[in-house]
């Protein structure tokens, strides 16, 4: 049953190449098939910095996560770490990194397994292999969403950039023809003319 789910999530994060649309799915994904409370998706900014990129709306995550050094280890080496870390709603922490081909595309931090009683704990170890194979797929699929999106940027800034160049080669062909114009007659007055005609 966790093979047949698991390929259904694939074939949902690999349906769409929207990075925004992406990471909500793979926020709300990843909380439902491990009973997860809270879910974040967390990265890191050009300065190293890691910060907060997307979460589930149950719980708020709490700022002091930031400055635990599981989430530097777990970056730095990706193997996944569990943790208490007593704060309301992010307690029995699970923490995985999403996996590009290339680089690491964040890191996942699921808290707190709720069991059917409503009592809430830490993931089992079919939890956390689940997690670790999802986490394969959404880091591949999240790459590929960010490279799109990119190409998508770079093709739109082409095209930007060539119409500037086509407009600015029609200005010069417009004023080399109206130089040639001008240039052919000494005539002050015809020149006038000329001139006005082009204005």
């Amino acid at each position: 049953m966790q093979m047949e789910l698991l390929y259904d999530v694939g074939l949902e994060l690999s349906s769409t190449l929207d990075p925004d649309v992406l990471i909500s799915e793979i926020i709300y994904r990843s909380a439902m098939m491990v009973d997860a409370r809270s879910v974040a998706l967390i990265k890191r900014d050009e300065g190293g910095k890691f910060q907060l990129f997307a979460q589930t709306e149950s719980e708020p995550i709490p700022s002091n996560l930031f400055e635990i050094e599981a989430l530097e280890s777990v970056w730095d080496d990706g193997n996944p770490r569990d943790m208490y870390f007593s704060s309301d709603g992010w307690v029995n922490l699970h923490i995985i990194r999403l996996n590009g081909s290339e680089q690491v595309r964040g890191l996942l931090v699921v808290a707190d397994k709720e069991h059917a009683d409503g009592a809430v704990g830490p993931f089992d170890s079919d939890d956390k292999a689940l997690l670790m194979a999802f986490t394969n797929q959404a880091g591949i699929a999240l790459q590929n969403a960010e490279l799109h999106q990119s190409l998508r940027q770079t093709y739109v800034e082409l095209e930007k950039s060539e119409f500037q160049k086509r407009r600015k080669l029609l200005q010069m062909q417009m004023l080399y023809e109206i130089g040639l114009e001008l240039s052919s007659s000494l005539d002050p007055t015809l020149i006038l003319e000329i001139g006005r005609a082009h204005v």
